[in-house]
């Protein structure tokens, strides 16, 4: 027979082991959630990232486009430069021959009118070749200083360049961390709560009868 104390008991059991159940459904409800959230956010992340790559990436190229397009322009007038000074010192290598050449058939026809004979006609030719040589001879030193310059010039801008690019070079990006995981919630074991009912009703029996026998010998 079942007592009244006996029925709480295993009522009382009963209940708790439905709140267990319960809150293990609340708290499987809310990791649930909870890992969605974390893999909702690891995903934005992951898209923001790609969409910044493609942005840095982008605009990298734009930079090193726009340096390139500048380096070539710089390069161009430094050559162009270079080939005009090139040019006016052939030109007066040129201009200094041709007046070499008529200074000394000037010397000849000025012999051959006087009467001129020997050395002196010799010498005189020789003036105006040395003149020529002194002079073709200091325009090469200044060309070649100009190209040494020009080089230095085309050092300077590869330079300047390759500083621009390292410094449109866009940093790395940071790691994501991956989204953590949620625990699992394991749904709770009955036996425990029917065992603590079980028990708790044996014990109210035990009592019952103990009290029933109690009254029967003071009868």
């Amino acid at each position: 027979m079942c007592t009244p104390m006996a029925a709480v008991a295993v009522g009382g059991s009963l209940l708790q082991a439905q709140a267990a159940k319960k809150q293990a459904r609340g708290q499987a409800a809310y990791n649930h959630q909870l890992s969605i959230a974390r893999n909702e956010n690891y995903q934005r992340q992951v898209d923001y990232q790609y969409e910044l790559a493609e942005w840095q990436e982008d605009n990298y190229n734009k930079a090193a486009e726009s340096i390139h397009t500048s380096a070539t322009g710089q390069y161009a007038t430094v050559l162009e430069q270079v080939g005009l000074v090139r040019d006016k010192t052939l030109d007066n290598i040129a201009t200094a021959a041709r007046a070499a050449s008529k200074g000394r058939s000037y010397v000849l026809a000025a012999a051959s009118e006087s009467g001129t004979q020997g050395n002196s006609i010799a010498l005189a030719q020789q003036q105006y070749e040395l003149q020529e040589a002194r002079y073709t001879h200091n325009a090469f030193t200044n060309l070649e200083t100009s190209l040494k310059q020009a080089q230095r010039n085309l050092l300077g801008i590869q330079a300047q360049s390759q500083s621009r690019l390292n410094a449109a070079m866009p940093a790395p990006m940071a790691p994501i961390d991956p989204a953590q995981p949620t625990q699992q919630v394991s749904a709770p074991s009955m036996l425990p709560y029917m065992l603590q009912g079980a028990s708790g009703a044996l014990g109210a029996m035990a009592q019952q009868n103990q009290l029933e026998a109690t009254q029967a010998l003071n009868t």
